[in-house]
């Protein structure tokens, strides 16, 4: 059985900066909408917890969106 790998790629230190920088705001953006929709369920603000829900798991899904999966 013979595994083929395809040609690695190495981000350069600036683009690597940029995209910690972007995931550090994505997590800062999960947890923010994530308390403001807990806020909204305490207040029993349901439209705004299913919009809040659903902005969260789109959130989520954006690590993924890019990758290439074999």
């Amino acid at each position: 059985m013979k595994i083929n790998l395809e040609n690695s790629f190495i981000l350069s230190e600036e683009t690597q900066n940029k995209l910690q920088s972007v995931i550090k705001m994505n997590v800062a953006a999960t947890y923010s909408i994530a308390g403001i929709s807990s806020i909204a369920i305490i207040t029993e603000n349901t439209i705004m917890f299913v919009s809040l829900s659903d902005l969260l798991q789109s959130l989520s899904y954006l690590r993924y969106m890019y990758s290439e999966f074999i």
